[in-house]
């Protein structure tokens, strides 16, 4: 079985309530990406690739996510691996009567916290458009973006200086063009001071203890996408994804 050497995202935070997780069984298909980044997180150094990855989904369903319905996604965690072959995930969202919220993925860290969740929020609902369907040089770049949110600083409810070069999480090698453009994201994220908005229930993450997770947006025309993102809105009709 061939694991493949892509930073994962990690684990599965507590449920809240009495309402089950919902699990699917996906399956990596491969990353768009520049080539490999040398990063250096918590002080110890790492060569991963960054990009947009493709999963499909296996078997089980969420919403859109059917049987062989495929998605591009992101990593949020530096720790784990991925297989080609299906897996099974537990489903985060933020939507009425979910189990597991976006701000539980990253276990590895105790989880992610509302603070980095908004900011992932408002980075997707503005950015992850140019991210899956712009060049593999803007992929590169959100994906570094991402994970300088979630590695920077040790509070959980706060998101350090956001500097790609320096810090908790820096990046020491890769596409420098690719590596500007993520610090151009950060630097939109840092200027907002706080003001993110509302976790969106059109985040989706995929969890699990042993293999790479995944966060993604269901998508929806630009159009619609610009006006949540400048609204904030935390709910709004889904459509179906498109299919790989």
């Amino acid at each position: 079985m061939r694991r493949t050497l892509i930073p994962a995202l990690v684990a599965v935070g507590a449920m809240t309530g009495t309402t089950a997780a919902t699990s699917l069984d996906i399956q990596y298909l491969g990353v768009d990406s520049l080539g490999t980044y040398h990063i250096r997180v918590d002080g110890s150094n790492k060569h991963v690739y960054a990009g947009r990855m493709t999963y499909r989904v296996d078997s089980g369903s969420h919403g859109s996510f059917t049987p062989g319905t495929s998605f591009y996604s992101f990593c949020v965690d530096l720790d784990q691996l991925v297989k080609s072959e299906p897996k099974p995930y537990d489903v985060h969202t933020n939507g009425a009567g979910e189990g597991l919220g976006i701000d539980d993925l990253a276990a590895d860290t105790g989880g992610m916290g509302e603070t980095r969740a908004k900011a992932l929020s408002y980075l997707f609902l503005n950015h992850f458009e140019d991210a899956v369907s712009g060049s593999d040089r803007k992929a590169s770049a959100f994906q570094l973006a991402v994970w300088e949110i979630i590695y920077e600083g040790t509070d959980s409810e706060s998101l350090g200086t956001l500097n790609i070069n320096q810090g908790d999480f820096k990046v020491t090698g890769g596409n420098d063009d690719a590596i500007d453009d993520a610090q151009d994201l950060l630097d939109e994220i840092a200027g907002l001071n706080g003001a993110f908005g509302d976790i969106s229930n059109l985040l989706v993450g995929f969890g699990s203890t042993q293999y790479q997770d995944q966060l993604t947006l269901i998508p929806l025309p630009a159009p619609v996408l610009m006006g949540l993102a400048g609204f904030g809105l935390a709910a709004v009709a889904r459509r179906r994804m498109r299919k790989g």
